[in-house]
């Protein structure tokens, strides 16, 4: 190691060294600067705003409150049910009469 400190090329590694450090560093640098003076606060808010709204919709979807659309569908799917239940006792009580 005491060979590189000799070489003539040791202040430019030095150099070169703390500058790509700097460099790799400079946006975090930035993002901190921002945040202690502030201006990370209206991304903040709104962050917070969306949050709010989210966990709003998932308690009303937790609630199980269904929606009118949905619920004339069902009543619908139940009615279409019912009748092909209806439907099919006829129709094999037909067929084995035919074969007989």
């Amino acid at each position: 190691m005491h060979e590189l400190w000799s070489s003539p090329l040791a202040p430019l590694i030095f150099v070169a060294f703390f500058v790509s450090v700097g460099g790799l560093l400079l946006p975090v640098m930035r993002g901190l600067q921002r945040r202690i003076e502030g201006g990370g606060g209206a991304d903040l808010a709104r962050l917070q705003e969306e949050v709010r709204l989210l966990q709003a919709e998932v308690a009303h979807l937790r609630s199980g409150a269904v929606d009118e659309a949905v619920h004339e569908r069902l009543v619908d799917l139940e009615e279409r049910v019912d009748f092909a239940e209806r439907l099919l006792p006829r129709r094999s009580s037909a067929g084995s009469q035919g074969e007989a």
